[in-house]
């Protein structure tokens, strides 16, 4: 539990809940992790996460590992970003794109999809996005996926201010092993 104490000491803090369940929750009130019984579950989907697996990072360090991100960080800095190896035999996202193949190393969870009702504008926004999205597809992710979360930061691409604020997962691994599944689901609003 390593992790835990590298998370507290970059300010997030635990709450004991009446169930038993040590709740890691950021500075925005935000739970970014939770414990029962040993298991760790991340971010607020409870994605289950392999034991001792979970790194906590700032975003403006996560920002500053990539050198193409210097002028538009993906990563809010007032959310910390959490990598971790999945567990569950096949965990579902969305992923918004419109180019013709829908492989890529960002999307979104699936509930947090269902609530912008296909809207492509809202979508853009919240994902702080530089181009408007025309489809969607579900992505299926294998079991050992290195997998890193954080909140998305707000962009300006030229053609407006996008207010950013969702929750982005982003591939660590090679999209294109065998394993992961893209599947083409229709067209957006």
């Amino acid at each position: 539990m390593g992790s835990v104490a590298t998370a507290i000491e970059n300010g997030i803090k635990t709450v004991l809940d009446g169930s038993g369940a040590l709740k890691l929750i950021d500075s925005s009130r935000n739970q970014v992790a939770r414990i029962v019984d040993g298991v760790m579950t991340v971010s607020k989907h409870g994605i289950k996460a392999v034991d001792g697996s979970v790194i906590f990072r700032t975003a403006d360090d996560v920002n500053l590992s990539n050198p193409n991100w210097v002028n538009n960080p993906p990563y809010s800095s007032n959310v910390p970003v959490t990598e971790f190896v999945t567990s569950q035999a096949e965990s579902v996202f969305i992923r918004v794109y419109n180019s013709s193949s829908p492989n890529g190393q960002w999307m979104m969870h699936i509930n947090d999809f269902n609530k912008l009702n296909l809207d492509s504008h809202n979508i853009r926004d919240i994902l702080a996005l530089p181009e408007l999205p025309t489809k969607y597809a579900k992505v299926t992710v294998p079991a050992g996926t290195n997998l890193r979360t954080g909140g998305v930061r707000h962009q300006n691409w030229g053609d407006g201010f996008l207010n950013g604020g969702g929750t982005q997962f982003q591939i660590l691994d090679d999209y294109n092993l065998q394993g992961f599944i893209f599947e083409e689901l229709g067209n957006l609003n």
